[in-house]
Parts: C-alpha cells; sequence; structure tokens
C-alpha cells in the first residue's frame, strides 16, 4: 500500500499542532514504516525526525530526501506499542517549497 501524496500545506496541516520533536522513539526501534518514497524502511537512530504532533512525527525518507512522511505512532491504551502508521507523505520539488518546510521547522525551534 502506498502513502498518499499531499500538497506541502496540506502535509503540515496533517499534523495538527505541530511542535519541535521531541519525542523518544528509541523503544520502538526496529519497527518498519512506509515512506512516502514508495519503499518500507526501518525507524533507528539514523532516522531523521524533523517535528512532531499528536503521537505523530515528520521522518525524511533515507533514501531520497526530497520525500517527507508522516507517522502515526500507534498504541494501545497509550501504554503498548502496535506499530507505525504512514498517514501521508509530500516531497519537496521546489525552492519555495524548501524554504517555506525551514521557515515552519525554524519556528517550531
Amino acid at each position: 500500500m502506498s502513502v498518499k501524496l499531499l500538497p506541502l500545506d496540506n502535509f503540515l496541516n496533517s499534523f495538527g499542532n505541530a511542535m519541535h520533536n521531541r519525542m523518544d522513539l528509541s523503544p520502538y526501534y526496529g519497527h518498519w514504516y512506509q515512506c512516502a518514497c514508495g519503499g518500507e524502511h526501518v525507524m533507528d537512530s539514523r532516522t531523521s525526525l524533523v517535528l512532531q504532533g499528536y503521537w505523530k512525527v515528520m521522518a525524511i525518507c533515507p533514501e531520497d530526501p526530497t520525500y517527507f512522511t508522516n507517522i502515526k505512532v500507534q498504541m494501545f491504551m497509550m501504554v503498548k506499542f502496535k506499530g507505525f502508521k504512514s498517514l501521508c507523505g509530500t516531497r519537496i520539488n521546489t525552492a519555495e517549497d524548501q524554504q517555506l518546510l525551514m521557515t515552519v521547522v525554524d519556528q517550531l525551534k
């Protein structure tokens, strides 16, 4: 199943109240997620996380950094990890999109 690609503004809105990433995902390393690039990647210490929403993180594709994925951390009763669910993604194709994304990330720091 492929991740639905959205325009950058819709992708950013999919996070709701976003903030600088503070979520520690190290307990979930070794689990796979579907990437916006069409592939699957394993969550590990090399995964670049840009920002977070409520139980969501924005990850940069490790193979093609123009792809970004909104990954939901699925939990049972907020205690037991159930897996990752990729909600949507985007691809940064223009300098304007790159500038917009960096501006948003800088504002959240």
